[in-house]
């Protein structure tokens, strides 16, 4: 039954017009492009000097908040020498552009997590553990080679957070 509401769902997104799609189904853009004059945590923490390319920090769409990459920064908006520095760094940034969204950690529905070496893996696995909400959403981690030296990046797909 469900995957036949989402065909009529995805059917009725295509023969819409644009006026009337974007009626139908709302997207709130938060722009945060890169670069940024200055630091910034709960935007994503980028100097002028660390160019990432043009993209948002976070989209919301139909009550779920898709997060970009999120890397670990210090405040002076380098990479922190230590490995354990980096991921907090990065999940505290996460954490920040879900707030900022309306959402946070414990909603999240799904992480995508790059390790430029796997080796790091049980370091990793062992900070995500402790700052990650339980119970745990479902996680996709891999190895991959990260821009400007980084070690770990990682990507929050979350529920916004319902009103009161």
């Amino acid at each position: 039954m469900a995957s036949l509401r989402a065909v009529q769902v995805i059917y009725e997104a295509v023969t819409l017009e644009p006026s009337a799609f974007r009626t139908r189904f709302p997207i709130t853009h938060m722009h945060n492009a890169f670069p940024r004059p200055e630091f910034s945590p709960s935007l994503g923490g980028m100097s002028n000097e660390q160019h990432l390319g043009t993209f948002s920090s976070a989209r919301i769409a139909n009550g779920i908040v898709f997060t970009s990459g999120k890397v670990g920064l210090t405040e002076e908006g380098k990479r922190p020498e230590r490995f354990d520095d980096e991921v907090r760094a990065a999940i505290a940034d996460l954490e920040s552009t879900l707030i900022e969204c309306g959402s946070g950690l414990d909603l999240l529905n799904q992480v995508h997590c790059i390790l430029s070496d796997m080796e790091n893996f049980d370091e990793f696995d062992r900070i995500y553990k402790e700052l990650i909400p339980a119970p745990a959403p479902p996680r996709f981690t891999h190895g991959g080679a990260l821009v400007q030296d980084f070690r770990f990046e990682i990507v929050g797909i979350a529920s916004v957070r319902a009103a009161d």
